[in-house]
């Protein structure tokens, strides 16, 4: 499949084989990313689903990507949302944390993908309805 990369037009080929989607084991994800995994495999086990994909030309990834259906699901802890000296050392750095999370949206919109982040207090409220709210047709 291709793909531009995340400062550029230039375009990559994305390697699908690498990173298809074991439904059956959690492949050292988070838990929360876990319970996300189990939740949608109903409604994406006859798609073409990638896990912990790497950007082209760069280091970021995106923890599940419909590319079926062209949708991406990032699953955010809650510490990704507001400082905090523990997990980001100072505001800078907790800016350019942010600045990649930005970087992700832009990525997904650019090469025509709805991007869903949900955060840790979603993961309780799982459904078809909180998709739909933020613009996913399961």
């Amino acid at each position: 499949m291709k793909v531009t990369g995340l400062k550029s037009d230039r375009l990559y080929n994305l390697k699908v084989s690498d990173y298809l989607i074991d439904w059956n084991r959690a492949r050292e994800v988070s838990r929360p990313q876990a319970l996300v995994k189990q939740f949608l495999y109903p409604f994406w086990k006859g798609c073409v689903v990638l896990e912990e994909t790497r950007i082209p030309a760069s280091r970021l990834r995106i923890d599940l990507m419909n590319l079926s259906r062209r949708q991406i699901v990032e699953v955010s802890p809650s510490s990704s949302h507001s400082f905090n000296r523990f997990f980001h050392k100072d505001r800078f750095r907790f800016g350019r944390a942010v600045q990649r999370d930005l970087d992700k949206v832009a990525w997904a919109e650019r090469n025509r993908f709805t991007y869903v982040e949900l955060t840790e207090e979603d993961i309780d409220n799982l459904s078809a309805d909180l998709f739909r709210e933020r613009g996913v047709e399961l």
